[in-house]
């Protein structure tokens, strides 16, 4: 779990669940390596249904501790084309007595490429449902504007490389800025991952981006 930090105030908001495979023995595996073969075997909507699980019977632990911390899960193309997820997830969470407001769901450009007319049913569920949604690495894939107006997001999630870019290059700054000013416009909350330096907090901060996460914040944690 990795914290995401309010700029402003420096509030813990939420912490996103990353998963890990911890190999008998190739060691820890990072999800580059084998969320590939998940999806090449169609096997993505098992693995995000145990992640979930062991996500909310940990967020059990959160409610208890009192802290006020939601948490953001990502879903894969093969998620928002299957149309019994809405449902099942849903049940999930009333089995635990969790609200759908403390759980966002983050999805990949790329993901809402697969079958459009399907994921935007099953995005618009979700957020019937109480569900927050993030689209996930944005500005690597090829939403257009369309798409990103008539699905319901709630928060824009701006990909780490653009943000490690921004100190180097100002068009890329100005890139940033850009998507911040769209997010607004659409009452979207910004997310600027890979925040790993004071500079990039402050340039970012200064940008008017509402969320930060990254080494500079805190590695992921169990």
């Amino acid at each position: 779990y990795q914290p995401i930090v309010s700029l402003d105030d420096l509030h813990v908001h939420k912490a996103e669940g990353l998963i890990r495979w911890q190999h008998p023995e190739k060691g820890l595996l990072l999800p580059d390596e084998f969320i590939p073969l998940a999806e090449k075997h169609e096997l993505m909507n098992l693995l995000t249904e145990e992640i979930l699980m062991l996500a909310i019977k940990e967020y059990n632990k959160v409610i208890a501790s009192e802290l006020e911390v939601k948490i953001s899960i990502n879903l894969s193309a093969q998620n928002v084309n299957d149309l019994s997820m809405p449902e099942k997830l849903e049940g999930l969470l009333k089995h635990y007595k969790i609200d759908p407001k403390a759980i966002t769901l983050e999805i990949t450009e790329s993901a809402l490429m697969h079958r459009v007319s399907d994921s935007l049913d099953i995005l618009n569920r979700l957020r019937m449902k109480g569900f927050s949604l993030s689209v996930d690495k944005f500005g690597t894939g090829f939403t257009s504007l369309v798409k990103l107006y008539q699905a319901p997001f709630t928060g824009l999630k701006i990909d780490k490389h653009f943000i490690q870019r921004s100190i180097i290059d100002q068009d890329t700054s100005a890139i940033i800025k850009l998507f911040i000013l769209l997010a607004k416009e659409l009452k979207m909350k910004t997310v600027a991952e890979g925040i790993d330096s004071k500079e990039l907090w402050d340039q970012l901060l200064d940008l008017g981006c509402n969320y930060a996460q990254g080494s500079y914040v805190s590695e992921p944690m169990t």
